[in-house]
């Protein structure tokens, strides 16, 4: 057999490590991704393996759940987008793939602790970002802060 293994009751053989292998570079990958195109499918493909595996294996990987992992990205473009244009509230929910602004408008404000206004009021006085007081800081949901 050498360096590859059966795997009992079934007639395949793998090699051993070749699924994690494929996995280290998930989170470059991950990272590489709009946040609009951002999806647990798209990655599975572009990492060779299924969205199953893919799923259970991530929280070893990044830290947090995909979902998670997705909605920290978004916030995360959007205080960016907040702070660097002049871009309404509207156009950053619809350039970051939400299809509600007030859907996106309550996210921001759990994941932050701040309404879109207040945190871009927020940056213009200070040039910086306001502290995070909302989940993004890891406090709630048993996350890791990365």
């Amino acid at each position: 057999m050498g360096s590859e293994r059966k795997r009992r009751g079934s007639g395949r053989t793998r090699k051993p490590r070749e699924a994690s292998w494929r996995l280290c570079r998930v989170p470059e990958k991950a990272e590489a991704l709009d946040p609009k195109d951002l999806s647990l499918g798209e990655l599975s493909k572009k990492s060779g393996v299924s969205k199953c595996y893919l799923s259970h294996r991530f929280v070893r990987l990044v830290g947090c759940s995909f979902s998670i992992y997705k909605a920290r990205k978004r916030i995360e473009k959007a205080k960016r987008l907040l702070t660097t244009t002049d871009k309404s509230v509207g156009e950053i929910s619809d350039e970051l793939g939400c299809c509600r602004v007030d859907h996106f408008c309550k996210n921001f404000k759990a994941a932050t602790g701040y309404t879109t206004t207040r945190f871009r009021n927020y940056f213009a006085k200070h040039k910086r970002f306001p502290p995070d007081k909302g989940w993004l800081q890891g406090k709630k949901m048993g996350i890791k802060s990365t």
